[in-house]
Formats: C-alpha cells, structure tokens, sequence
C-alpha cells in the first residue's frame, strides 16, 4: 500500500489595528494558516504584496523566517495537521500622500511542497480605509522695532506642516492687518 500525504492549507488575513489609518501612520494586519489536513503540511510559504501607498516596517510570527522583500515572503517548516500555525503581525506604513477616503486593500496567500491544496482558499485580503490629518502651523514674524508712520514694513508668514498626514492645497492664509495698515 502506497501511503501518501496530503494537506489542506487556509489563510485568513484581517485588521488588528485601527481602521480607518491616518496617511502618515502605521496600519497594522494578522495572517494566520491553518491545515486543514488530514497530514501535516510541509514547506510552507507566505507571500503578500502591499499594495501602492503601503511600505513593510515589519512581518514578524514565531517560527516564521520573513524577509523584507516587495513582496515580502515568511516560511516555515511545517503545520501539523489541522493546527494554526503562529500569526504573521504586518506593520506597513501609510504613506503621507494617500487621499484622504481611500482604501488601499492588502492581500497575502500561502502555499506548500504538500500535495492535495486547494488554492480556492490559499489567500485573503484585508482592506484599511485612510483618513488625512494635517495639522498646519503658521508663525507671523516681524524684524522689530518701531515702525513709523507712512513708512513701509515687512511681515514674513512661515507655514509649516506638523503632519502626520501631507497638507492638500490650495492652502490658504488670511492675514487681517491692524487697522492703520494698508
């Protein structure tokens, strides 16, 4: 009697962190396989392409080997029949310039050297929608001193963009002079 292994992978990829992101910030993601079975997997491979607007900062599971690649790959050995293995944490950074009311949608998929998978169930997606939030600060300066009267002065406006997210124009400045001043 031949005796032949077969296994089953499943991948189910979902948000742990906050949703909707701040373009600027970290959106956070949680992958975990599971062997459905009936023999444990063996080889087993990870691969998830972010998408434009999303940079790796890191993939981390235990028993996992993750490089940081784009797309970035995690391995491991095995899965025993019917286990989960570890979850796989993502962190990829929302890049500044993502408009405001997008989704950007991540997606990973798995495999193994086992035969018998089914790739119908080999890969998920998890979609995080983005918020802009720039936070502008304005500084009037003046070089001091008395200004005389019928005489003319110079004001310098320095606007500055504290973030996280990048400020959209048109930006706008309303200086209202004292009164006396043209």
């Amino acid at each position: 009697t031949e005796i032949l292994d077969r296994a089953n992978l499943t991948l189910a990829k979902s948000v742990s962190g906050d949703n909707p992101v701040v373009a600027g910030e970290t959106a956070s993601f949680e992958i975990v396989v599971h062997n459905d079975g009936p023999s444990d997997a063996d080889s087993i491979s990870v691969t998830d392409s972010l998408p434009e607007g999303l940079s790796l900062v890191s993939a981390t599971g235990a028993g996992w080997s993750c490089n940081e690649g784009s797309p970035f790959t995690c391995t491991r050995a095995s899965i025993a029949a019917g286990a989960d293995a570890p979850t796989i944490t993502v962190v990829a950074r929302v890049g500044a310039g993502v408009a405001d009311g997008s989704t950007l949608t991540n997606t990973a998929e798995t495999s193994t050297s086992t035969a018998g998978d089914d790739p119908a169930d080999n890969s998920d997606d998890a979609a995080v929608d983005v918020v802009a939030e720039a936070d502008l600060e304005l500084v009037k300066s003046h070089p001091g001193g008395v200004i005389l009267a019928g005489t003319e002065t110079t004001f310098t406006l320095a606007v500055r963009n504290i973030g996280p997210s990048d400020a959209v124009g048109p930006i706008t400045i309303v200086d209202t002079l004292h009164e006396g001043m043209t």
